[in-house]
């Protein structure tokens, strides 16, 4: 039965919620955990939908009682302003999730969910909004199939580290679901909405707008929004590099020989490497590896005279540390002694496979814990001289462990929260806020509030929409609409699948970086926030940037261009702080009239006056592109472009960039051209 609730009184805007039907479910939730990948099932055993019984007008709103049978609940409304209203359902206690549905219009386009990294539009789409590892393949087959079938690891579309409980409408309003729990979305019905929370108390928070960049300046300023990078990071490249100080230095040399200009190294194994099923990974237990980095102060004061930072790596893992042989203090045991893990069942530390290995995960509902890992962050993190470090995972709380305080309902989502605040806060009262930056993959809806950046995580080394460069593309265009501002990912992806024992390639299974793969993800990326390089789970199987002197020379020649868009970029990143607009934009963001093309995930536009169409598929030297009605031109050629879709050449070196005549990105793009001229 529709509640009529006239919610919204400003003309203006027209209300999704202006009619609901609201239903109440009993039943059962099972999520299940294998490797940070979880799989839901759930029962509904019974449902009931209230009407409403008694109406009382407020102010600034209104409250409504909801009853069927002996049930009562409650129903309000409140009117924050002009462009923003709060709905609150509040279910009998016996329930276990409440469903609201509402009419939709058949020609909207829905954008938003967080990293969505297989759709764009998510209208005709059902997601679940649950914070986890994205899986491997994501339908690219067989590999989906393997790895789903031999560790439950094979990913769906929708799978994604950094989901949020908020979508945009192009009808001209955004709902956020400002719940922790399990949140499922179904936008199937081109004519009906449903939103089914898993909670018997659920609060929607509505904004308005004429556009994208109204409604999403409304919503960032509720959720929070990034900081502005620090001015170091337009210098160049971040280059991510293993393998000790000599690897570093030698790399250097040859990116400077090559005039490639880098503003840091990342160097992940600073904590010393080890070899496991997937190939290299790390030892975590946060402390410099001396045997690793035995002139760690010496390295970092060389790249000090030439501005050039060091970057890390921590998550929120522990690991038995004792095997490795030279740990100085060992996390784990420190951990355990003072009861700062979460627990299974029985009440032991829970042991969480990750690859070919347990790890233990810091219990972030003990504020006592938060302050400990805290303290290592700044005692052995920040005490290394480094300027930034991935902050990895946090999105693997089981369901079934045991915290101490909260559910695991409620925390799961929020988890990767508080792992961002735990980071920002480490940096803020070691007195380092606006010079040390953290990146991560984990996030949930309120996540920008504590970021300085994130990242999407870990793509096939592929070309595919699935998981590869397409699907990177479409991370950064869905993570603008969910005001995670600024993001990035790994040039060339990071995923290769061929087994690390097995020395030849398997058909079906043979993902891996080659030359070509590595030179256009290099290309679409120099247009983006953040340039950083990651050799990847398997780095002798991936074609590296140093691979030969075409691969050197081609990302020498982008790093200059990333360089070239510093202050065009600096403009944007202070847009992102103070309106909370998206670095990477789509079509449907910067041109919301053009309804045709909204929808578009083939190209992305670097602020409102660049326009990427990266190339998207192997032995291509072409690319279809759609562009808007301005004066645009082709930025080698300055060849002018008219309104219409138009097929653009675009060898390797010279992909399309379109850039908007007379502006400050066109005058940069021509001086950088003049200068690789010279």
């Amino acid at each position: 039965m529709k509640i009529s609730f006239p919610i919204n009184e400003m003309k203006q805007h027209l209300s999704p919620l202006e009619q609901i039907s609201i239903t109440w479910s009993k039943g059962t939730l099972e999520i299940h955990e294998s490797r940070g990948f979880f799989h839901i099932s759930e029962k509904t055993s019974s449902s009931i939908s209230p009407t409403i019984t008694e109406r009382n007008q407020t102010q600034a709103g209104e409250d409504a009682v909801l009853k069927v049978k002996d049930h009562v609940g409650l129903l309000s409304y409140r009117s924050v302003s002009s462009n923003e209203g709060v709905l609150t359902v509040q279910a009998p206690p016996e329930f276990s999730k409440i469903q609201i549905s509402y009419s939709a219009q058949e020609d909207e386009s829905i954008f938003g969910c967080g990293t969505q990294l297989s759709k764009l539009n998510l209208k005709g789409s059902a997601l679940p909004i649950l914070t986890r590892e994205p899986g491997i393949g994501r339908g690219v087959q067989p590999l989906t199939f393997f790895m789903e079938r031999m560790f439950g690891a094979g990913g769906e579309w929708h799978c994604t580290s950094a989901p949020s409980a908020w979508f945009l409408s192009t009808q001209g309003f955004g709902i956020c679901i400002e719940n922790e729990e399990l949140v499922q979305l179904d936008f199937e019905n081109p004519t009906e909405h449903r939103l089914t929370i898993h909670s018997a108390h659920v609060q929607l928070r509505i904004f308005y707008g004429n556009t994208p960049k109204e409604i999403l300046k409304e919503y960032t300023k509720h959720i929070g929004r990034f900081p502005v990078l620090p001015d170091w990071f337009h210098n160049g490249a971040i280059i991510g590099l293993q393998g000790g100080s000599a690897k570093v230095r030698k790399q250097l040399a040859l990116l400077e020989e090559h005039k490639s200009p880098v503003s840091a190294f990342w160097l992940q194994d600073w904590v010393g490497g080890r070899k496991t099923s997937i190939g290299k990974q790390l030892w975590w237990n946060w402390e410099l590896d001396d045997q690793v980095y035995p002139d760690w102060d010496m390295l970092r004061e060389e790249l000090h005279k030439k501005n050039i930072k060091l970057l890390s790596y921590i998550n929120p893992f522990l690991v038995d540390s004792e095997s490795k042989g030279n740990a100085k203090r060992i996390l784990l045991q420190e951990a355990m002694e003072n009861d700062y893990l979460i627990k299974n069942q029985q009440g032991d530390p829970y042991p969480i496979q990750n690859t070919s290995f347990h790890a233990y995960l810091i219990d972030l509902s003990n504020p006592q814990a938060q302050h400990w890992i805290k303290e290592v962050i700044k005692d052995q993190v920040l005490s290394t001289g480094v300027h930034g470090w991935m902050a990895d995972f946090a999105e693997a709380l089981p369901f079934d462990a045991v915290l101490h305080s909260g559910s695991t309902e409620e925390w799961h989502n929020r988890y990767p929260v508080e792992w961002a605040r735990v980071n920002r806060e480490a940096i803020k009262e070691a007195g380092k806020e606006g010079e040390v930056v953290f990146f991560h993959r984990a996030a949930f809806t309120k996540s920008p509030k504590y970021s300085t950046l994130m990242w999407m995580g870990d793509q096939l080394a592929d070309w595919g929409k699935e998981d590869g460069l397409h699907s990177a593309v479409i991370g950064l265009l869905s993570s603008g609409f969910s005001g995670f501002s600024i993001n990035h990912g790994d040039i060339g992806g990071y995923i290769a699948t061929t087994p690390p024992n097995i020395p030849f390639p398997i058909p079906g299974f043979a993902h891996r970086r080659n030359k070509e793969l590595l030179m256009r993800w290099t290309e679409c990326f120099s247009c983006t926030a953040v340039f950083r390089t990651h050799e990847g789970n398997q780095p002798t199987r991936h074609v590296q940037i140093d691979h030969d002197a075409q691969t050197v020379i081609h990302f020498a020649k982008f790093s200059r261009l990333f360089v070239a868009l510093h202050s065009y970029r600096v403009a944007l990143f202070q847009e992102a702080a103070r309106k909370g607009y998206p670095v990477v934009r789509s079509i449907g963001f910067v041109y919301p009239d053009i309804v045709e093309e909204r929808d578009c995930t083939t190209q992305f536009f670097l602020g409102d006056d660049i326009l990427m169409a990266p190339v998207l598929s192997k032995k291509t030297n072409s690319v279809r592109c759609f562009v808007p009605d301005d004066d645009w031109v082709l930025c080698w050629s300055n060849k002018e472009y008219t309104k219409g879709w138009h097929t653009i050449p675009a060898p390797i070196g010279e992909p399309c960039i379109l850039v908007k005549k007379e502006t400050q990105a066109h005058r940069l793009l021509q001086d950088f051209l003049k200068e690789e001229q010279s």
